[in-house]
């Protein structure tokens, strides 16, 4: 998953640029990152107190950030941003087993956390990471649904099948073919 965090780093870096507001929280974000990939179970809000809001009275939750089933990051939300985050998932997540589609689900979560951290701070900063992780995922799902209906294989049927450079695209280092970062286009 360390390669994930290291695409996850990369998008943040060209979505961030020069903006002096995001500059001043990209470790938070990174922490916020690395506690989601760890489910770290947080006392307070952690979309509540990147946005300098108040959360209120409520209760805390932990949010599956790409869906229960694809991934097991989860980050400590209260009750508020938990049913915002969960109403907005439910546009997005397909249950299917596909590598490639449950690597999207993680980007698509993403993207709404960064909705909703604009929603609470007007940053454009956010809206232009929630747009980035959106169109990873949207990339990433479109390839994969593409070579699952065109070629009728997954991830493992398509290791064993002849190198064919249709199937293998990159996007920002994630080799579609093999699930994996950086695979070069080697023949498989």
């Amino acid at each position: 998953m360390g390669d994930l965090l290291l695409a996850v780093l990369r998008l943040m870096t060209e979505a961030i640029g020069d903006d002096q507001t995001l500059q001043s929280k990209i470790s938070d974000l990174v922490k916020l990152f690395k506690d989601a990939e760890q489910s770290v179970s947080r006392d307070h809000c952690v979309v509540c107190r990147l946005a300098n809001t108040d959360q209120g009275d409520c209760s805390l939750e932990q949010h599956h950030i790409a869906g229960e089933s694809s991934f097991p990051h989860t980050i400590t939300v209260c009750n508020g941003c938990h049913t915002y985050l969960s109403d907005h998932q439910k546009s997005w997540l397909i249950l299917w087993q596909d590598s490639s589609l449950r690597v999207s689900s993680f980007f698509f979560g993403w993207a709404i956390i960064f909705d909703l951290l604009h929603m609470k701070t007007w940053l454009l900063g956010y809206e232009r990471l929630a747009t980035m992780f959106r169109a990873q995922g949207y990339y990433i799902r479109n390839s994969a649904l593409h070579r699952i209906l065109k070629f009728g294989l997954t991830g493992k049927e398509i290791k064993s099948a002849s190198y064919d450079p249709m199937i293998c695209r990159f996007y920002r280092g994630l080799c579609l073919c093999c699930d994996r970062y950086l695979c070069r286009l080697r023949k498989l």
